[in-house]
């Protein structure tokens, strides 16, 4: 059996389909222990976690890990994991699962900005992930004080306006959609 490296592997399939399960255990947990078809604020969240997790999925896509590359690797991991328990955990509490997605867009927000400034990557569609990300990360503070429909809907919005404008830059020149500083 060969060896397989890091660059073999496709980590955004693998942990595209971890946080599908976490969702579904979720929804399994709404679906025990309240009912979800009468907690709108549930699948107003989960309307949004799919979106948004399909969104991330088309933007890492094209994205390949490589073994000279830990950093990116683990900040990655880190972000995914936060995704998944935020799915696992929404059927629990939104609360819960709207905290664990906001750690995993501020862990996403760190990738972004460390593909900045460690491989000089400074092309437009990575200043658009960092202004999205922080646009969530600032409507997601706004949980509870604001209707979770408007909440929500708002976010999805954002993230069909940033899918569109990052489709966009992907026409560029490049497969980054922006330039490389160091050429």
């Amino acid at each position: 059996m060969t060896k397989k490296t890091l660059s073999d592997v496709n980590l955004n399939d693998a942990f595209g389909l971890a946080t599908i399960m976490g969702a579904q255990d979720g929804i399994q947990d709404a679906l025990n222990e309240r009912f979800l078809k009468t907690d709108w604020e549930l699948a107003w969240f989960l309307a949004y976690f799919f979106v948004f997790r399909v969104k991330m999925y088309l933007d890492d896509a094209g994205h390949t890990f490589e073994a000279s590359k830990p950093g990116d690797v683990r900040l990655a991991l880190l972000s995914w994991f936060a995704f998944m328990v935020s799915a696992a955990a929404s059927g629990k509490s939104v609360e819960l699962a709207v905290e664990w997605f906001i750690a995993g867009l501020l862990v996403s927000i760190g990738w972004v900005l460390y593909s900045i400034l460690r491989y000089r990557r400074a092309g437009v569609r990575y200043w658009c992930f960092l202004l999205f990300n922080f646009l969530h990360v600032g409507v997601l503070f706004l949980y509870g004080s604001v209707p979770a429909w408007l909440l929500f809907g708002v976010l999805i919005v954002f993230v069909l306006l940033d899918r569109r404008i990052i489709d966009t830059f992907d026409r560029g020149p490049d497969e980054t959609g922006g330039v490389t500083l160091d050429r």
